[in-house]
C-alpha cells in the first residue's frame, strides 16, 4: 500500500505523559469483540517508496475483550493496522471511506493519547464454473477476475485482485473477499502476453487471432448492464455457469511518420475499448468495436501526441498517426466588479480532462503569479473541468470564461481550430455561508452526510452541481465559499451516505430536498431533516 501524504519526522517525547494508542477490535455486524487480532503500529515519518519501507513501532495482540493498549517512546505520526486470519475490513466503499482496519493518528504534547475502534468482517468466497459457449465443455486453467463492484458519483467502478484459475472441471473459487457486491470478469487470455510488437514480419500483419471476449458475469454483458452477486461475511456465493465466448481479434498496424518524433525515440501508446471504459464514455458500434488510441512521447513541455478513435469491425487495420503538439492555455484570475483581488500565494488551478479521455489527463496544477496570470502548456484538445484550490475563505469562484464565453459546470470544451485559448476565472469577495443542524424526529443526527446542490442542476451530471460535507457529533454542519444563487439541500444518516453514490439515487432524493437562496455575502442557518428513501 502506498501512503501519499507527507508527514513530519517523529519527535522525541519530552518528560511528561507517555504517548499511547488504545482501542478495541470487533466483528462487523455482530459487534462482538475479536480476540488475538494482530495490531501493528507503524511510524510514518516521511512519504515512503512503498508501504514495506515504513518502520514498525510496536506489535500486540488484542485480549479476550478485543482490546489493546500500546505505549510508545516518542510523539509523532503513526499508522495503526489490524489483521486477523480469515477476516478482512468490513466492506465499506474504499473510494469514499478509509479502510476499517486502519487508523492514522498524530500524538503530541496536546494530544498524547488516542483511541480507535476497528471493525473486521469474516472473509467471503465467490465461486462459479466456466464452460465454452460453443461446445459447452468446461475450460480448465482459465483465468477469471473477481471484481468488487463499487460506485462513485453515480457511476460504477470496480476494484480487482488476484485472478482465480479454474480446475479440470472448469470450477473456480476466489476466497478472502471483503463482503460486498461482486462481478466476475472474463478477459482475453492473451492479455498477459505482449500486446505491442515492435518486431514483426509481413505475415504478422495478416494474422487474425482468436481469444475469449471480455464480458462481466452474471449475465455476460457490459459493466453497466450486469446485476452483481452479494458476498456475505463468512459465506460463499456463486455466479453460476459462465459461458465464455471465443471470437476473432484483429490487429492494428500503426505507422508514426518522422517529424513528430525522433527516429528511435520511444512513443507511449494507450489503447482503450470504449465499451468497457470505467468512465462510461463512447459506446459500441453497430457491428464492431470502438477503440481509442492515445499516443504520446517527449516531456510534458514539448510532448507530441495524437488521439485517434478507431472502429474495428471485421479486419485488421493499417493506420498512419502523425504526432503534434497540443495547445497552450493562458488565463488569469480576475476580481468581479467591485470586488477586491484575492491573495495568490496559495492558489492552485487544476484542469482535469473529463469523459473517455481521462487517462490522457496530464493535469498537474499551475500557480498564478502575483497578478493572477497563469498558463497551461501543451494540453490535449479535449473537454476539461477547471477547479481552484487554495482560494482564501472570504472569496468564491463566481464563473469561468473560455475565449470570452461563460462555461457551464466549469467545463472547458476546447476549440481545436481556435487561434488562441484564454480563460478568465472570475472571483468575488462576497461568498455566502450555510450552517445548520441535521435532525431526525427533532433529535440531532451524529455525523450526518449533507449535500448542497447548485440549482438548476447540471444537465450533464448532477454530481457536477453537488458539494457534500460530514456534520459533527451533534449534527452541525457548514458550507463556506458559496456563490450566490439557488440551491437544494438534503441530508442522510451516516449509514445511508454510501447509497448516494449509486446510479440515480441522488436525483430521486432531490424531490425531497429543501430549496434555499443565497445572497452575496449572506449567511443562512437551516435545520435539515434526514431524507427518507
Amino acid at each position: 500500500m502506498f501512503l501519499g501524504a507527507a508527514w513530519t519526522a517523529a519527535q522525541t517525547a519530552p518528560a511528561g505523559p507517555v504517548p499511547e494508542i488504545r482501542g478495541v477490535v470487533v466483528e462487523a455486524g455482530t459487534n462482538l469483540p475479536l480476540a488475538d487480532a494482530q495490531v501493528t503500529v507503524i511510524t510514518v515519518s516521511k512519504t515512503p517508496a512503498a508501504f514495506d519501507d515504513l518502520p514498525t513501532a510496536a506489535k500486540i495482540a488484542t485480549d479476550a475483550q478485543g482490546a489493546f493498549r500500546v505505549s510508545l517512546d516518542r510523539f509523532g505520526n503513526y499508522l495503526v493496522q489490524v489483521e486477523k486470519a480469515g477476516y478482512t475490513d468490513d466492506g465499506k466503499n474504499p473510494i469514499r471511506n478509509s479502510p476499517s482496519n486502519q487508523y492514522r493518528v498524530t500524538l503530541d504534547n496536546a494530544h498524547p493519547a488516542a483511541e480507535a475502534r476497528f471493525a473486521l468482517a469474516r472473509a467471503g468466497e465467490l465461486t462459479g464454473r466456466v464452460v465454452d459457449d460453443e461446445t459447452g465443455n468446461p475450460i480448465p486453467n482459465f483465468r477469471v477476475y473477481p471484481l468488487a463492484l463499487l460506485y462513485a458519483n453515480g457511476a460504477p467502478a470496480q476494484i480487482g485482485g488476484k485472478p482465480a484459475i479454474t480446475d479440470e472441471e472448469g470450477r473456480f473459487a476466489a476466497a478472502g473477499l471483503r463482503p460486498g457486491d461482486y462481478l466476475v470478469e472474463v478477459r482475453p487470455q492473451a492479455l498477459d502476453q505482449e500486446q505491442f510488437l515492435e518486431k514483426f514480419s509481413a505475415k504478422d500483419l495478416d494474422v487474425i487471432d482468436r481469444d475469449y471476449h471480455r464480458a462481466y458475469w452474471p449475465g455476460g454483458g457490459a459493466l453497466d448492464s450486469v446485476l452483481p452477486v452479494q458476498v456475505f461475511p463468512g459465506a460463499s456465493a456463486s455466479v453460476g455457469t459462465i459461458r465464455a465466448r471465443q471470437g476473432p481479434f484483429y490487429r492494428i498496424h500503426v505507422s508514426i511518420p518522422a517529424g513528430g518524433c525522433t527516429a528511435g525515440e520511444k512513443v507511449r501508446i494507450i489503447a482503450e475499448m470504449l465499451e468497457f471504459m470505467d468512465s462510461g464514455g463512447g459506446g459500441q458500434g453497430s457491428c464492431g468495436k470502438d477503440y481509442l488510441f492515445y499516443f504520446l512521447g517527449g516531456t510534458p513541455e514539448n510532448r507530441m501526441r495524437s488521439i485517434l478513435p478507431l472502429e474495428v469491425i471485421d479486419r485488421n487495420l493499417d493506420v498512419t498517426v502523425p504526432l503534434g503538439r497540443g495547445v497552450d492555455i493562458v488565463g488569469r484570475i480576475v476580481a468581479a466588479e467591485g470586488a477586491s483581488r484575492p491573495p495568490m500565494e496559495k492558489i492552485r488551478i487544476y484542469m482535469r480532462v473529463t469523459g473517455p479521455l481521462q487517462f490522457a489527463d496530464e493535469g498537474d496544477p499551475v500557480s498564478p503569479d502575483a497578478e493572477g496570470r497563469f498558463r497551461f502548456s501543451n494540453r490535449p484538445v479535449a473537454r476539461a473541468r477547471m477547479s481552484v484550490a487554495g482560494l482564501a475563505g472570504n472569496f468564491d469562484v463566481r464563473e469561468i470564461h473560455y475565449n470570452g464565453s461563460a462555461v457551464p459546470d466549469n467545463i472547458v470544451s476546447m476549440n481545436g481550430t481556435a487561434m488562441s485559448h484564454f480563460v478568465d476565472i472570475v472571483v468575488d469577495d462576497k461568498p455566502a455561508l450555510v450552517t445548520g443542524v441535521v435532525e431526525d424526529s427533532d433529535t440531532p443526527v451524529s455525523r450526518p452526510h449533507v449535500v448542497l446542490i447548485r440549482w438548476p442542476v447540471s444537465a450533464e451530471d448532477v454530481f457536477l452541481s453537488a458539494r457534500s460535507t460530514t456534520g459533527d457529533d451533534s449534527g452541525r454542519f457548514q458550507f463556506t465559499g458559496l456563490a450566490p444563487g439557488q440551491y437544494r439541500i438534503l441530508a442522510v444518516s451516516p449509514a445511508d451516505a454510501e447509497q448516494l453514490d449509486k446510479p440515480h439515487v441522488l436525483e430521486r432524493l432531490l424531490k425531497h430536498a429543501e430549496s434555499i437562496e443565497l445572497t452575496p455575502g449572506g449567511s443562512l442557518e437551516r435545520s435539515v431533516k434526514v431524507a427518507r428513501w
